[in-house]
């Protein structure tokens, strides 16, 4: 008989293809990339300490499914908490994350997340784990879902009782629980058939990206209708229609922006809206600071003060720009300890001009950073609260179409901006993102690893952060020739 996991029955969910292609033509499925991995590192971790809300228990090593459902009977007499209690009924195979005895000889469901909220999807996992429970013949009392406190925050040792928080869903697992059956029924007969036909639309993102995008994507033509900017589920309504190119789409059905986006695309040459553009650059104040920080996220926090995924900067790369024409100069700062970052951090960013246009690429993130610096460092609150009101958004003219070129692809990503106007690109280097940045700089930092790997890591770093705002400079000076 043929079993389907929780995470397969999730992914049926999305879509009936993806499951199909996990058990007939697995080969196509790219393995999970170092990011992917990275979280699921931090759902592990969040996990083996979840564990101590229930103490006392006993965990189901890791095995073929036979092996585990059986050694998991055999603790259940013992009505002890149950880490990876493994079941296997009704074409469903699950491993609870903890089993937890309730009473009158029934159990509590746990599932833990590396999350700080209920998410939907979490309903659905929960659900499905139900379903195999009662399937076979476990009685269940409740069933929770346990996630991150964001407002807990590290003082000394983890303390697990006060960073979890047990939130019992078992009314919203209800209210889709009789939808399991006849699911099943389906994606368990489909598995046996041909592969299914599904259309794109927004289950290709939605709630994970697909591994199957790039494949089943393939017959869009460049410069296809998904590219136009805020276009959602629109742009899947415009294909069946028989609108591929972001050149079939009339007129009247677009935004003003997306004809923006039409015009640059039909041409092959930026569209700029000369007055806004100008008025956006009036605004700007010298000395001009060119600011980018990078931060670490981690599930649990490693640092005392800091809560669940807070981002912590541990880097920053200024590009101060003295006068209109002037050379820009560079200052940068690195963490390269395991020790909290942020004292030296602040000290360097009170040490830059107190005056002039602070620069910054979606600017809010530098902003969240910084006023959540303020309350942390009292005696250097005027110069964060100087730098953070400062703010001057880079972003801005793109995001409001003022300046866009078609290369952009419907995107204001920096990284998308870049190589369309300077012909720059983060392709190729050594780090390619803030959250590889983010996810290097941990492991190299936060972990033992080799010196030299460290090193490796920490130069990487520094050149990755300086052209973020070096990208800057260059994109502001296409903005001042337009």
């Amino acid at each position: 008989m043929r079993y389907i996991s929780k995470s397969k029955y999730l992914a049926a969910l999305q879509c009936e293809k993806l499951l199909w292609t996990h058990y007939n033509r697995k080969q196509l499925i790219a393995p999970p990339g170092p990011d992917t991995l990275w979280i699921f590192k931090q759902g592990h971790e969040t996990g083996s300490l979840a564990q101590q809300i229930a103490p006392g228990g006993v965990e189901v090593p890791f095995a073929r499914m036979a092996t585990t459902v059986e050694a998991t009977r055999k603790l259940l007499p013992a009505r002890k908490p149950i880490y990876e209690a493994s079941f296997s009924a009704a074409g469903v195979y699950c491993r609870v994350d903890i089993l937890r005895p309730a009473d009158n000889g029934r159990w509590d469901l746990l599932e833990v997340k590396s999350s700080t909220q209920v998410k939907e999807v979490n309903i659905n996992d929960i659900a499905i784990q139900r379903y195999c429970l009662e399937n076979a013949d476990i009685e269940l009392n409740r069933v929770y879902l346990v996630h991150l406190d964001r407002s807990y925050v590290r003082d000394g040792e983890i303390d697990p009782m006060r960073m979890f928080h047990a939130e019992d869903v078992t009314e919203r697992v209800d209210a889709v629980y009789d939808s399991i059956a006849p699911n099943m029924q389906r994606f368990l007969a489909l598995l046996d058939g041909p592969e299914p036909e599904v259309a794109i639309g927004p289950q290709c993102s939605k709630p994970y990206d697909c591994p199957l995008k790039n494949r089943c994507w393939g017959f869009l033509p460049e410069h296809d209708v998904t590219t136009f900017a805020r276009a959602g589920a629109k742009a899947f309504e415009w294909i069946d229609r028989g609108w591929l190119r972001v050149s079939d789409v009339p007129s009247s059905e677009l935004s003003d922006a997306q004809r923006v986006q039409a015009a640059a695309v039909k041409s092959g040459q930026p569209q700029v809206d000369q007055a806004a553009v100008q008025e956006w650059l009036d605004q700007l104040e010298y000395p001009l600071l060119l600011l980018d920080f990078e931060a670490m996220a981690t599930a649990v926090p490693l640092l005392d003060g800091t809560s669940p995924w807070q981002a912590v900067p541990f880097q920053v790369s200024v590009h101060v720009i003295d006068s209109p024409g002037a050379e820009p100069r560079h200052l940068e700062f690195l963490a390269t300890t395991a020790d909290d970052p942020r004292p030296e951090l602040v000290r360097f960013l009170t040490g830059l001009p107190l005056h002039g246009s602070v620069v910054a690429w979606h600017m809010y993130y530098e902003r969240a950073i910084l006023d959540r610096l303020i309350p942390v460092f009292p005696d250097a609150a005027d110069e964060l609260r100087s730098l953070s009101d400062r703010l001057v958004d880079l972003e801005e003219p793109f995001r409001q179409f003022a300046y866009y070129h078609p290369e952009q692809r419907g995107s204001t990503s920096i990284k998308a901006v870049l190589p369309a106007l300077a012909g720059m690109s983060y392709a190729g280097d050594a780090i390619e993102g803030g959250q590889q940045a983010a996810r290097e700089y941990v492991q190299a930092v936060h972990t033992p690893v080799d010196p030299g790997e460290r090193e490796r890591v920490l130069a990487a770093l520094r050149k990755y952060c300086e052209k973020d705002t070096w990208a800057m400079v260059e994109i502001l000076r296409v903005l001042e020739g337009a």
